[in-house]
C-alpha cells in the first residue's frame, strides 16, 4: 500500500509512481487498475525519492489521486559484494560494479534472494539485474538502463484466528488448500534517460518494457478445504495471468530566464502505448483452466495515452509566490472480452486538469502556502467492458475525476526544528475499492463518490549535524456519498489516523562509517465494511 492523506488503496494505484520518470502504474492489470509494483527495486539502487502530496503538479497525469512520487536510481557506486543470512532460511548476495572511464561511468548491480519465511510455503526467492551506464552529451548527461527481474513465491492462505488462539492449528502451518498456491513474476524494462547538467534546459525519457505474470490463490476458500480434487470438501484454486508490452516517452524543457528572472516556466509532453492481456478463473491441481466457459476474465486491452503541460511559478513579490499549471491527457482504449465477445469495444476520453496553489513568506521562518489542484484515473477494462452476462460496452464512461483543495504553515526556528501542519478535502468520483463481498473479496468495486477531509501535523529536528528526528501524526475522516444502505457511508480500509517516528544517525570509528536507523509506525483504526460493523483496531 501508499498511504497519503487518506488513501490507503490496493497495490498503491491512487499514487502516480515513477522510477526515473517510467510510469509504474499498470493499467488494466489483474489486480487492480493502475496497481503499483516495485519489488524489484532494492534500497541498494535508490539515490532519493520525490513526494508530491495532492493532485497540484501538472507533471504528472492518470492516477495522480492522492499525490506523485518520482524515484530516481543511483548513477554509480563503489564496486562491493554483499552476502547477508538470517533466520528462518533467509539468504541474500549481491555485487555492485561501479568505475568512472574519461567521463563514462558503469553502474551493475546483480541481486539474489531465497527465503523460507516464518510461515509453512513463505518461500520467496528473487534475481535482479540492473545496468546502467552514464556518459556526458551536450549539456547534459545521458543514462542507459537495462533492468530484469525474476520472481517466484509460494502461498499459505489465512488461517482461522480462533483456531490458531486455541491452538488447535499452529501458527506456523500453511491451510490445507494452499499447496498449489504460487506466484511469479518477470519484469524487464530498458530506459534512455537525458537530464540538464543544471535545473532548467531540455529532459527527455524514452523506455519500453515487458510485464509477465502468474498468480495461483485459494487464500478465500475454506481454510478447511483438501488439496484432492475427488475431496468433497475440494475447492479448486483461483488464478490470474497476466502478459504486458508497453512503451512510452516524457520531453519537457524549462526555462527561468523570464520575466525578469521571476518566471519559471515548464513545457512538455508524456504518453504511453500499453497491450496486456489479463485471465482470470480456476485451475485444477494448479494448472490454469483454458475453457472459455470455466474463465471469469478474458481480456486484452490496448490503450494509448498521451498529454501536454506546462507549469510555472511567478515571483510577483519578494514574500509571494503564485503557482500553477494546466494539463490536457487523451487516453483511448481498446477492450476485446474473449469471455462476454458482445462486450468488446473502444472508447475514447480526455480530461483537462488545472492546478493553481500560492505561497506566502513574510519572513524566512514562515511560511504559509494553499493549494487546488484536480487529478483523475482513466477507466479501467473493467468499468468500460463488465464481465457479466447482461452487460454492455460502456462507450459513455468518462474518466474519474477528483478534487483537492490544501492550506498549512510551515515554521523553521532556531535549532534546526521545522513544524508543519496543513488541512486538507479531497472529493472524489467514482472511487475503485476492494469488495465487501466475502464470497469475492479480491474483486474491485466502484463505490461511488466519496469525500476525505483531514489534517497533517509533523515536527523535524536536526538535533546535532549527525542526528534527525521525526515525528508525524495524521488524521482523516471519509464518507460514502453514493450509499448503497443506510449508515453504509464509510471508505473500507481507511485508518482514522496513523502515527509515524524515526530517527537517523551517522557516524564513524576509526575508519569505518556507522549507520543507525529506526522508523516506527502505527496505523489507527480500519473500518472493514462500510456500515462499520468490522473495524480492523489498529496495531
Amino acid at each position: 500500500d501508499i498511504s497519503i492523506r487518506g488513501f490507503s488503496s490496493f497495490h498503491g494505484a491512487d499514487a502516480a509512481v515513477f522510477i526515473d520518470g517510467v510510469p509504474v502504474n499498470s493499467p488494466n492489470g489483474p489486480n487492480r487498475h493502475g496497481a503499483v509494483d516495485f519489488n524489484w527495486l532494492t534500497p541498494d539502487l535508490i539515490e532519493r525519492i520525490e513526494v508530491i502530496k495532492g493532485p497540484f503538479s501538472a507533471l504528472y497525469g492518470n492516477y495522480n489521486l492522492s499525490g506523485a512520487i518520482n524515484i530516481i536510481t543511483k548513477s554509480k557506486d563503489k564496486t562491493s559484494a554483499t552476502l547477508r543470512a538470517g533466520s528462518y532460511g533467509n539468504y541474500s548476495g549481491g555485487a555492485v560494479y561501479g568505475r568512472e572511464y574519461e567521463g563514462v561511468t558503469p553502474f551493475i548491480a546483480f541481486d539474489y534472494l531465497d527465503r523460507d519465511g516464518y510461515r509453512d510455503r513463505a518461500n520467496y526467492k528473487r534475481v535482479n539485474s540492473f545496468n546502467k551506464i552514464s556518459f556526458p552529451i551536450a549539456d547534459g548527461t545521458l543514462a542507459l538502463r537495462f533492468n530484469a527481474s525474476f520472481r517466484d513465491s509460494t502461498g499459505n492462505g489465512f488461517l482461522s484466528v480462533d483456531d490458531v488462539k486455541s491452538g488447535a492449528v499452529d501458527r506456523r502451518s500453511a491451510t490445507a488448500g494452499s499447496i498449489f498456491d504460487r506466484s511469479s513474476n518477470d519484469y524487464y524494462t530498458f530506459v534512455a534517460n537525458y537530464v540538464p547538467n543544471g535545473l532548467t534546459g531540455l529532459s527527455a525519457t524514452a523506455y519500453a518494457g515487458r510485464d509477465e505474470f502468474k498468480f495461483f490463490d485459494t487464500a478465500f476458500n475454506s481454510p478447511t478445504a483438501s488439496p484432492d480434487p475427488t475431496d468433497p470438501s475440494y475447492e479448486p484454486t483461483s488464478f490470474s495471468t497476466a502478459e504486458r508490452n508497453y512503451a512510452g516517452w516524457r520531453v519537457q524543457h524549462s526555462s527561468s530566464n523570464l520575466w525578469k528572472e521571476r518566471l519559471l516556466l515548464t513545457v512538455g509532453s508524456d504518453g504511453q502505448f500499453d497491450d496486456g492481456t489479463v485471465i482470470a478463473g480456476t485451475a485444477v491441481n494448479g494448472q490454469v483452466d483454458d475453457v472459455v466457459a470455466n474463465q471469469s476474465r478474458n481480456q486484452r486491452a490496448e490503450t494509448i495515452q498521451a498529454g501536454v503541460f506546462a507549469q510555472s511559478q511567478i515571483l510577483l513579490h519578494s514574500t509571494f509566490k503564485l503557482v500553477g499549471g494546466l494539463r490536457w491527457d487523451y487516453i483511448g482504449t481498446r477492450v476485446i472480452n474473449n469471455v462476454f465477445a458482445d462486450n468488446s469495444g473502444q472508447h475514447d476520453q480526455s480530461t483537462l486538469t488545472p492546478k493553481i496553489g500560492a505561497v506566502f513568506t513574510p519572513i524566512r521562518a514562515i511560511e504559509l502556502f494553499t493549494n487546488y489542484g484536480g487529478g483523475f484515473r482513466s477507466a479501467a477494462a473493467t468499468e468500460l467492458s463488465p464481465n457479466r452476462t447482461g452487460a454492455t460496452f460502456n462507450d459513455s464512461l468518462g474518466v474519474a475525476k477528483l478534487e483537492s483543495v490544501d492550506a498549512g504553515v510551515v515554521l523553521r526556528l532556531p535549532l534546526g526544528l521545522k513544524l508543519s501542519g496543513d488541512v486538507f478535502t479531497t472529493q472524489t468520483k467514482r472511487e475503485l475499492r476492494r469488495s465487501t463481498d466475502p464470497a469475492n473479496a479480491l474483486a474491485v468495486v466502484n463505490v461511488g463518490s466519496t469525500d476525505r477531509e483531514g489534517y497533517e501535523l509533523s515536527i523535524e529536528w536536526q538535533a546535532l549535524e549527525s542526528l534527525r528526528l521525526q515525528a508525524s501524526h495524521v488524521g482523516v475522516e471519509t464518507q460514502l456519498k453514493n450509499v448503497a444502505t443506510p449508515g453504509g457511508d464509510r471508505i473500507i480500509t481507511v485508518p482514522d489516523d496513523t502515527q509515524t517516528v524515526s530517527a537517523s544517525w551517522f557516524g564513524a570509528a576509526g575508519a569505518y562509517k556507522l549507520n543507525v536507523d529506526f522508523f516506527g509506525q502505527r496505523v489507527g483504526r480500519r473500518p472493514l465494511t462500510a456500515d462499520g460493523s468490522v473495524y480492523d483496531d489498529g496495531y
